[in-house]
């Protein structure tokens, strides 16, 4: 890495950040498509090396072999991901934020009901 550009490097960031984000760069990435496909890239990083397994298993070139079956690798990792995100993780922390809750307000009832602070210390009456 050539510590060359790190001056460039830090006039930009501090460019695209100045002025609360109303910079050039800060419209470019906040458009609703990049914001869209900035969603789901958790999930591409989880499964592109789950879903590029499938392929040489599959008996496909590599990816950096063949334009199309990039473009294929490519398109199935997105679709992976966003059927993931879509269909099991957002309802999974949705039921897990509603078991949660529910235990967080069930302890929290039963602390005032008992009279009981943290650590079960008697909490005075108001």
């Amino acid at each position: 890495f050539d510590h060359g550009v790190s001056i460039f490097l830090a006039m930009f960031l501090y460019g695209a950040a100045a002025g609360n984000g109303a910079g050039h760069f800060a419209k470019l990435t906040s458009h609703q498509a990049l914001r869209g496909l900035g969603a789901y890239s958790f999930e591409v990083y989880l499964f592109q090396y789950p879903v590029n397994r499938l392929y040489m298993i599959w008996g496909r070139e590599t990816a950096h072999q063949s334009a199309e079956v990039f473009m294929a690798f490519f398109l199935n990792l997105w679709l992976v991901a966003g059927l993931y995100a879509e269909f099991i993780e957002a309802p999974l922390v949705r039921w897990l934020r509603a078991i949660t809750s529910d235990e967080v307000s069930t302890a929290a009832t039963l602390t005032a009901e008992r009279g009981t602070g943290l650590a079960g210390n008697r909490v005075a009456a108001e």
